[in-house]
């Protein structure tokens, strides 16, 4: 034992392991100093001092075999073994402030092991997962910004029959007045309202939503009076920061709003970003009109694109609210909202409608509107009227400065920064709004998409799913979902199967088109066939779905049948624009003109009529527009064997988005359909895709595969 002990002094282990212990308690008290005040989250410290304590038996043992002379590091000689010539002058061995320095060297070089293995871990742990995780909560934010998230306030109104519309009113107003409050990040409406009546506590909010702060309160509103109760609250510790009452007469209702964000800005020792003194203040509201409001703006916040009731009735109400009160300024900025969704959507593309929203923004500038919300709207107004997109992209980023906190200015970037072509910014625009509002499916739908227009279609297939996970009938994202599983699996026998049974009773005409491509591409089109002669006509009818039936008819060899439903199609065509000659563009009528000529063989009208197209709408002035005609010229190129037109025509794709993103197309399509065969017999075709294949495209089955899985 005494032998023991002193060869472990001999070999200095006892110095060693003290002068580590001692350098490692330094370094967990700086991290735990140090780590705070840059708010370096508190797994960091854990993670550095296991680091340290998994390194103290490494250091003992590098001190019990190691050892560190003039020559070097190498392996400590045993106590009998003959010294080393560089150690046979010195008799006496090491002076003992050679062997201390030799020993604090065998820390440094111990040390050294855990610090390493700790940026390791973290650099792991920063990097890891996938990339949509750059626009995830993440807890605490990592950049000394506060982070708020306004439950619903519940509503303890004695007046019955209003269904919450008030407090919902209430709850957002004051969401628009803490957007402007700076620095803050502030969860938006969409992602704070699926916590509605939730048994959630406070602390699993806050970690869903990624915020440190919640605000919750309590709306009670009588005939002519309102109160509202509100208290702040830090999620870590359920420590109440701040509350207050706040009572008001009902046509006071804007001032207690403001009043409550100053309250809060105070608390988050942040700013609310001053309104303009320039434009006058309403000094009150008709309860009646605001009444009005709220219910209209209650059924637009959820108003679906395809909805021509619910707009309708959205109008009324906003008319009823002004012919009450023609002062309401907000109701008259909401209004020019509608009047340019009608236009954009398509429920009255006339001028006359474009003109009212115009006028009804005018009169609420003279009325007085927020400078955010004076941005935003002629943002909307410049994209939805005047297509004008560098116009509208300065007034949301203005709305953007103005308002931080305003998901919708961030998103509604993204947008024009997508059809743009400027696909990297889109994604980081689209991320700051996710981040803002992360449960908002839609905003994910848009982020999905623009995913695989920039090529990275995993990413977007993993992103649909988590949406689908949510909801799984959620429409837009199943339809995109698999465009993208036929194009990185390339199986669309299986996939027809999934689509077959999946429930149509939402069915848009996006969700045919894509039964019909996989149909084709399985070699089955009788399936598609089948259930599209199930498919009400719509009305007013353009022809589209017996054009459909005639194309399927013709994969399925029945030539008389594809002529007599093409006869149909083309009729109904007619009959339409003869009663209603406004309802469709040119390109759409040229679009229309194109594919009954593709289908005629008549291949010089077709590529003529989808050239011109593809010239009217440029892919490089708008991507989102642009990319559908550019394709079906590319096919109706290949179909009628001009392989060099073709091949200008993909190259001019492919300079602006990932052919693989592309809607109704993509790789696997190029490889497969039917119609390109013979084209893909050309050297010159053949050639090309074999140099811009993708990588996955390796992982599918071979077409003859293909065909015998969809025989079984």
């Amino acid at each position: 034992m005494t032998s023991l002990v002193g060869e472990i002094r001999r070999r200095r282990v006892f110095r060693v392991a003290g002068a580590y212990v001692l350098v490692a308690w330094i370094l967990m008290q700086a991290g735990e100093i140090v780590f705070p005040a840059f708010e370096i989250p508190n797994s960091a410290l854990r993670l550095l001092i296991l680091c340290l304590l998994g390194g103290f038996p490494c250091v003992v043992i590098l001190a019990w075999i190691l050892d560190i002379s003039p020559t070097g590091i190498r392996l400590t000689r045993r106590f009998d073994e003959t010294p080393d010539p560089a150690e046979a002058g010195n008799k006496g061995g090491q002076p003992s402030s050679d062997r201390l320095g030799r020993s604090y060297e065998m820390v440094l070089l111990g040390i050294c092991l855990p610090i390493f293995a700790f940026a390791a871990v973290l650099f792991f742990l920063t990097q890891r997962g996938d990339p949509s995780s750059i626009r995830a909560p993440s807890g605490l934010p990592g950049d000394g910004i506060p982070a708020l998230a306004v439950l619903p306030f519940e509503d303890l109104s004695t007046i019955g029959g209003d269904d919450g519309f008030f407090a919902r009113g209430v709850h957002e107003d004051i969401l628009t007045h803490l957007s402007r409050v700076h620095p803050l990040k502030l969860i938006s409406r969409t992602s704070v309202m699926t916590y509605a009546d939730t048994q959630k506590s406070l602390r699993e909010i806050g970690n869903e939503l990624g915020v440190d702060h919640i605000l919750e309160g309590t709306v009670r509103r009588t005939a002519t009076h309102v109160r509202v109760s509100a208290q702040l609250i830090r999620v870590e510790t359920d420590e109440h920061l701040w509350g207050e009452n706040f009572d008001a007469e009902l046509s006071d209702i804007f001032s207690v709003q403001t009043r409550i964000a100053d309250s809060i800005a105070t608390a988050l020792e942040a700013r609310l970003v001053a309104r303009s003194e320039t434009l006058p203040r309403p000094s009150s509201v008709v309860p009646a009109a605001y009444d009005a409001y709220l219910k209209a703006r209650d059924i637009h916040r959820n108003l679906d694109a395809e909805d021509r009731a619910a707009l309708a009735r959205a109008r009324q109400l906003y008319e009823a609210a002004l012919q009450v009160d023609s002062k309401l300024a907000v109701a008259w900025t909401q209004l020019s909202v509608l009047h340019a969704q009608a236009h954009w959507f398509g429920f009255d593309p006339t001028d006359e409608r474009a003109k009212r929203a115009r006028r009804s923004l005018d009169r609420a500038e003279e009325l007085g509107v927020d400078p955010d919300q004076l941005a935003l709207t002629e943002g909307i107004l410049a994209y939805y009227l005047d297509g004008d997109f560098g116009k509208a992209l300065l007034h949301f980023q203005l709305a953007a400065e103005l308002a931080p906190g305003n998901a919708e200015a961030h998103f509604y970037q993204a947008m024009i920064l997508r059809r743009s072509g400027e696909l990297e910014r889109a994604l980081e625009a689209q991320s700051v709004a996710l981040d803002l509002d992360p449960l908002n499916l839609g905003y994910r739908d848009e982020y999905a998409l623009t995913l695989a227009l920039a090529g990275r279609l995993a990413e977007s297939r993993a992103e649909l799913e988590d949406i689908l996970r949510v909801d799984p009938r959620r429409l837009r994202a199943r339809f995109q979902k698999w465009q993208l599983d036929l194009e990185l699996d390339g199986r669309p026998h299986e996939l027809l199967n999934e689509i077959v049974a999946s429930p149509r009773d939402r069915w848009g005409d996006q969700h045919y088109s894509m039964l019909e491509v996989v149909a084709v591409l399985a070699g089955r089109p009788e399936v598609a066939l089948e259930i599209t002669s199930h498919r009400p006509h719509p009305n007013p009818d353009s022809g589209y779905l017996d054009y459909q039936r005639a194309v399927l008819e013709g994969f399925a060899g029945n030539e008389e049948a594809k002529r007599e439903w093409l006869e149909r199609s083309q009729m109904r065509f007619a009959e339409l624009l003869s009663q209603r000659p406004d309802v469709m563009s040119e390109v759409d009528r040229r679009r229309v003109d194109a594919l009954f000529a593709l289908q005629s063989r008549d291949w010089e009208t077709a590529a003529s009529l989808q050239t011109e197209n593809v010239e009217a709408l440029p892919i490089e002035k708008d991507l989102i527009v642009g990319s559908a005609p550019l394709w079906l010229l590319l096919h109706i190129q290949l179909v009628a064997g001009r392989i060099d037109e073709a091949i200008e025509t993909i190259d001019r794709l492919r300079t602006r988005v990932d052919v693989g993103g592309v809607l109704y197309g993509g790789f696997y399509v190029l490889d497969r359909w039917p119609e390109f065969e013979s084209a893909r017999l050309d050297p010159r075709w053949s050639n090309l895709l074999d140099r811009i294949r993708p990588a996955y495209s390796k992982s599918w089955p071979r077409a003859d595969e293909s065909i015998r899985a969809s025989v079984e």
